[in-house]
């Protein structure tokens, strides 16, 4: 299967074993997604009623490398209590508008430095099981400070996450020019030979 969809390009292959004794069919796939924009992804998202970030919350690009074990039921809808899902995904360009719980969590600071966060590029590795997101632990740096996160987000149910916060960048750094450095540091990527 080869799709361009949300703004990137998506190489996937699979099976489906359709002669399976039970109401379901068991899928399996490994897929490659490249350049995907995370705000057309999180539209679809809304539209499927996931319980995850807007698509006015997220900016960015996102390459994934996905392998993933379902069961579809009679409507060929995947079953998220019965997915079992690996991720390896890589981040560009990353910015989170407006995410309530951030501004919470930093209620001491202004709303203008905590309502639009800009990130470095970020490796991240996820495990879906169960319902329940599993990340091992990532950094994601930002225009505030660096933030290691890990823990796990069972949908429309409990967070376990973890984030160590480098608090003296928060309280003493220069938003500003953590800005336009992270601006320009993914402009330079961008824009070099590969």
């Amino acid at each position: 299967l080869y799709l361009e969809a949300f703004g990137g390009k998506i190489f996937s292959n699979g099976m489906m074993y359709l002669n399976e004794p039970s109401d379901t069919i068991p899928v399996r796939l490994k897929a490659q997604v490249q350049d995907v924009d995370l705000e057309q992804l999180f539209a679809v998202a809304e539209q499927m009623e996931l319980d995850m970030l807007g698509s006015q919350n997220i900016k960015g690009e996102a390459d994934c490398n996905l392998t993933l074990y379902t069961k579809l039921d009679g409507t060929f809808t995947p079953s998220f209590d019965q997915t079992v899902a690996y991720s390896r995904a890589s981040f560009r360009g990353m910015e989170l508008i407006d995410i309530k719980p951030i501004q919470e969590a930093l209620g001491f600071m202004r709303k203008e430095r905590t309502e639009h966060l800009f990130f470095e590029d970020v490796e991240a590795d996820f495990v879906l099981y169960k319902n329940k997101f599993v990340a091992p632990g990532f950094s994601m740096n930002n225009n505030l400070s660096s933030f290691d996160l890990r823990g796990s987000y069972t949908m429309r149910g409990d967070a376990r996450l973890s984030v160590d916060i480098n608090v003296f960048n928060i309280l003493f750094g220069n938003n500003q020019r953590r800005i336009e450095q992270i601006q320009e540091d993914s402009l330079s990527l961008k824009n070099s030979p590969s």
